[in-house]
């Protein structure tokens, strides 16, 4: 049986860019249950034509949520991820890792490097 498929990409984007707002500008404590309903609320009130609290409420609670929050969960440990905010860059196999809030140019400077050095491995192997 296929799980019900949850909220359009879009109101998952409304959704993470409010949590984000919360916790890195407002200083709110996101890991607990009342705040993250209560940011929906404010989501669904903003946003009514595309995100559904009520909706939010049943997919909250869902078997299938509490599967994806372990996977997850699993995937930051298998990457080692214990700091927020984490971004990863991932090219041909050859990665890095960046902890803490970083600049644009600072993102720009990770990827670039990353390119450069993939550039390179394709050049090497086409030898």
């Amino acid at each position: 049986m296929k799980a019900a498929a949850m909220q359009s990409h879009y109101a998952a984007d409304l959704y993470l860019s409010a949590l984000r707002s919360a916790l890195f500008l407002d200083m709110r404590d996101i890991t607990r249950s009342n705040m993250l309903i209560e940011i929906a609320r404010q989501v669904n009130k903003s946003h009514r034509d595309h995100f559904e609290f009520q909706r939010f409420g049943k997919d909250f609670s869902s078997k299938g949520s509490r599967i994806a929050l372990k996977a997850d969960f699993e995937k930051a440990r298998v990457n080692s991820i214990i700091h927020c905010p984490t971004i990863t860059f991932t090219i041909g196999g050859r990665g890095i890792k960046l902890t803490g809030s970083r600049t644009y140019a600072q993102l720009l400077s990770a990827l670039s490097k990353i390119s450069e050095n993939q550039g390179r491995s394709t050049a090497a192997n086409d030898q």
